[in-house]
């Protein structure tokens, strides 16, 4: 960023600090939302191997019975 930096007009990437922040907010609004989705998946994840050793626990008690 070679441009002087006064206190009127800040730029960044040439652009004036007002028509970069929209960008900026589309960025950080995107890699938010991919790690509520990581977390969310990672939780999914959780849950279902949860469930699967129930049902595992369920089969060897029945097969216990039998």
């Amino acid at each position: 960023m070679g441009s002087p930096l006064s206190a009127s007009s800040i730029c960044l990437g040439g652009k004036p600090v007002f028509m970069w922040l929209p960008d900026a907010a589309v960025l950080f609004y995107k890699w938010y939302i991919y790690q509520i989705k990581d977390r969310l998946i990672l939780c999914e994840e959780k849950k279902r191997r949860e469930k699967e050793k129930e049902k595992e626990k369920e089969r060897q008690t029945v097969r216990s019975r039998q």
